[in-house]
């Protein structure tokens, strides 16, 4: 009895076949990858932005509230437990130019006496219990305008939002003021160009005016203010 053939097409593959077929896999997936832990990371960082952001905003809003909200019985002792630190200069000074986080220690957490803070310092978000927090935020005040009494009635507010392994920077004076965007290299690969440009980096970053509309005395109203840092001396008169 003559034994069966198979034709080619039901012989299999070669090992030299399988080879060259795993070659080939492992070419595409080397072109892929890339991309692909890009698309995640961007993913990862776009949510932390978002949450950052709406910290920020808070912040943002809870201090033009106070600063709104405040009365001419209201002291200026009062308000510095609940606003955050003031650049101690009598000149104007860019909010952008103020430097990041420098000190490696901070409040339990930021709802306590802003009085206590420095210019550099930072403070935890969203920790229950104070340890677990994940997100740090800096916050601070420039061109601070007073009435007589030394409630402020205008200023420039900035806020960053960082990362808790940011920190980890802090003492070294190396962390950045600005934004970091996404590049070629995924957060956390390690890399001086890379990873520690994410890692040193906030994820937000607000400057923001406030300015009291309208105060109890006439000539301590954010308007005179404004008036006077455009050159003049008196009250302004309203039409």
């Amino acid at each position: 009895m003559k034994p069966l053939k198979l034709k080619r097409s039901e012989l299999g593959l070669t090992l030299l076949e399988s080879l060259v077929a795993v070659l080939i896999l492992q070419i595409m997936l080397a072109f892929m990858t890339p991309p692909l832990l890009l698309a995640i990371a961007t993913r990862i960082q776009n949510q932390k932005t978002q949450q950052a952001l709406g910290l920020a905003q808070a912040e943002v809003d809870r201090v033009r509230l106070l600063t709104e909200r405040a009365d001419p019985q209201t002291t200026s002792a009062v308000l510095s437990k609940q606003l955050p630190p003031e650049v101690p200069t009598a000149t104007t000074i860019d909010p952008t130019l103020v430097g990041s986080p420098t000190v490696i220690t901070s409040d339990t957490n930021c709802n306590s006496d802003r009085s206590l803070q420095s210019i550099t310092g930072w403070c935890p978000l969203q920790a229950d219990p104070p340890r677990n927090y994940q997100l740090v935020m800096q916050s601070f005040r420039t061109n601070v305008k007073k009435t007589s009494g030394g409630v402020p009635t205008s200023f420039s507010l900035g806020v960053r939002i960082y990362t808790r392994e940011a920190m980890r920077f802090a003492s070294g004076g190396t962390l950045r003021t600005q934004p970091a965007k996404l590049g070629a290299v995924a957060p956390g690969s390690g890399s001086t160009s890379g990873g520690n440009r994410f890692t040193r980096a906030p994820l937000v970053v607000l400057y923001v005016p406030i300015a009291r509309t309208d105060y109890g005395v006439p000539a301590d109203s954010a308007l005179n203010q404004y008036c006077k840092n455009l050159g003049g001396t008196t009250v302004c008169t309203q039409n």
